[in-house]
């Protein structure tokens, strides 16, 4: 059966160098066949501190979701610093 109530949430966790730029946040689901549907509307993103977090309601079996968003780095980071980020589902 379908997967429900999925959160996806980066919490761009890198000392406060990374901050999700808002507005940002795309999603397209993509059906078995290979059909794709704009979503980004139907979602509401929460920002929390850096990041942001979104509730996907259900996923269908052999469906998958692409999500894009973009973050800015703070003019003040190290340089030559490695800042890795990862999101959560």
């Amino acid at each position: 059966g379908p997967a429900a109530d999925l959160l996806f949430s980066d919490a761009m966790d890198t000392g406060g160098f990374l901050t999700y730029d808002g507005g940002s946040f795309t999603a397209t689901r993509v059906d078995a066949g290979g059909s794709s549907t704009d979503i980004t509307a139907t979602l509401t993103v929460t920002l929390s501190g850096t990041g942001f977090e979104v509730l996907f309601p259900e996923l269908l079996p052999g469906e998958r979701i692409e999500i894009a968003y973009t973050a800015t780095l703070d003019a003040n980071a190290p340089a030559g610093n490695a800042f890795v980020n990862s999101a959560d589902v």
